[in-house]
């Protein structure tokens, strides 16, 4: 792809021309979101970049949520699936009629975020060929604290090595940084990359879908950039419950376990992190039974037998009760 000039804020307001400036398309997946979708769309409304094109997925909700946006923002393009098909099938659709819209990239961004009305342009301006242009995300409630999952990751243990995670906001924060891994929360792709990753893997459903995602990317030599000019605030798992709500922990167990088979080609890097994987559950478990919380262990224990039983995909709810 030719690379794009870059764009500044001025530039941004004085051209309004959607043929003179990359378009963008923006991929939202909404399941039963509407407490969070009207602020996320007001804040999109306010963007200063004018060549953008947003889409919203919806997963079979049943708050109303889809109907709201059809009524109050007829210009974002709906796509209603028959069915939840999670992050994966919705960042699916949502790509492809990107691509059919011939953007010249595609921005993932979370429902459940609110974005600052120059993050845009800032990403644009830092733009690169086969680069993932990730913003500042902070926590919505702190927002002196950084939201990031961004930096590297250890493949012999199963875990992110965030550089900036849940640290505060400062100089060391605000230099544009190189890394190797990143959540999408919100993450800029060039069209030819999302082209040569390929289709996501629909067997994780939701969580480290976008580990495996990024994972793939990076194989394929693209680099991720931290701009931390362009900002986003975030409402971190809010949609799933919370970080340590039993579906999110039944998800994050399965998962992790098939990301690392499927991507850890070490023999003896895989069997360590099995070991590692189920000792470090013994703790994590008896914590969770002095605090009451044994939806928690019951989610992990299905978790790592529907992986063993290679049950992947959408689960059942009476898998995480």
């Amino acid at each position: 792809m030719n690379q794009q000039p870059g764009v500044t804020v001025q530039q941004a307001r004085e051209h309004r021309s959607t043929h003179t400036l990359p378009v963008v398309g923006i991929v939202l997946v909404n399941y039963n979101g509407g407490n969070y979708l009207p602020a996320c769309l007001q804040s999109l409304t306010d963007v200063v970049y004018p060549s953008v094109k947003i889409v919203l997925v919806d997963n079979a909700s049943t708050d109303g949520s889809a109907d709201w946006v059809a009524a109050n923002y007829p210009n974002i393009h709906l796509i209603r699936l028959t069915e939840n098909r999670g992050i994966t099938g919705g960042n699916e659709a949502g790509i492809m009629w990107c691509l059919e819209q011939q953007c010249d990239y595609v921005l993932l961004l979370n429902n459940d975020t609110e974005v600052d009305s120059h993050f845009l342009t800032h990403l644009m301006e830092a733009a690169e060929p086969d680069t993932i242009i990730v913003p500042k995300i902070l926590y919505y409630d702190a927002p002196k604290r950084i939201n990031n999952h961004f930096g590297d990751f250890d493949y012999w243990r199963g875990v992110h090595r965030d550089l900036f995670y849940n640290r505060l906001d400062d100089e060391h924060t605000s230099q544009i940084v190189y890394g190797k891994m990143t959540s999408t929360c919100a993450a800029l792709f060039p069209r030819d990359l999302l082209e040569r990753i390929g289709t996501y893997d629909a067997a994780y459903f939701i969580y480290y879908d976008d580990t495996d995602l990024i994972t793939r990317a990076v194989h394929l030599g693209a680099k991720v950039k931290f701009v931390p000019q362009a900002v986003v605030y975030h409402k971190e798992s809010s949609t799933s419950g919370g970080k340590m709500s039993p579906l999110t922990v039944y998800y994050c167990t399965r998962n992790r376990l098939y990301f690392m088979r499927k991507h850890q080609n070490n023999p003896a890097a895989l069997i360590f992190f099995f070991i590692y994987f189920f000792v470090t559950r013994l703790p994590w478990g008896l914590l969770r039974l002095i605090k009451g919380e044994r939806r928690q262990i019951r989610a992990m224990i299905n978790g790592v037998v529907d992986f063993l039983k290679g049950r992947m995909g959408k689960a059942s709810e009476e898998r995480y009760r």
